[in-house]
Parts: C-alpha cells; sequence; structure tokens
C-alpha cells in the first residue's frame, strides 16, 4: 500500500491511498515480446508512410511537414 504522504508531504494528499500497484501487469507473459513486436512494426509502418507523404508533398509544392502529418494521421488511425 501506497501514501501519498510519503512521497507528496503536504497535508492535502495525506488522505489519498492507493491499495493497487501503480505498475500494469500483464497476465500473459508469453505474449509480451509479439505485443511489443506488433507495436514496434506499426510505428515503423506511420513512420515509414510519413516519409512518403512528404516526398508526395513536395512533389505538388506543398511543405513536406503537411504531407508527413496527414500521411502519419490517416496511416495511424488504421494501425
Amino acid at each position: 500500500m501506497i501514501h501519498l504522504a510519503s512521497i507528496f508531504p503536504s497535508g492535502l494528499a495525506s488522505e489519498i491511498v492507493f491499495s493497487d500497484p501503480l505498475l500494469a501487469t500483464a497476465p500473459n507473459s508469453e505474449a509480451a515480446p509479439m505485443v511489443l513486436a506488433g507495436v514496434l512494426l506499426s510505428l515503423v509502418f506511420i513512420y515509414l508512410a510519413s516519409k512518403l507523404g512528404g516526398e508526395l508533398s513536395k512533389l505538388v509544392d506543398l511543405p513536406p511537414v503537411l504531407g508527413e502529418l496527414v500521411a502519419g494521421v490517416v496511416v495511424g488511425v488504421s494501425a
């Protein structure tokens, strides 16, 4: 059990107590590498799409950051 009074000595935090752990625990630790691989693959895909959008926006004389933002948002929603 963690008391906030030990972290924050002010009187306001002395009444709040956490009974659950503050860190998330995975119920199935064997699946953790697959989850990490999926997240990293999604991030790489979003990055590559944003760079492609930046290059395409350069071709139509728009700022590259505009193409990167649009491609990142469009792909990031589905990833």
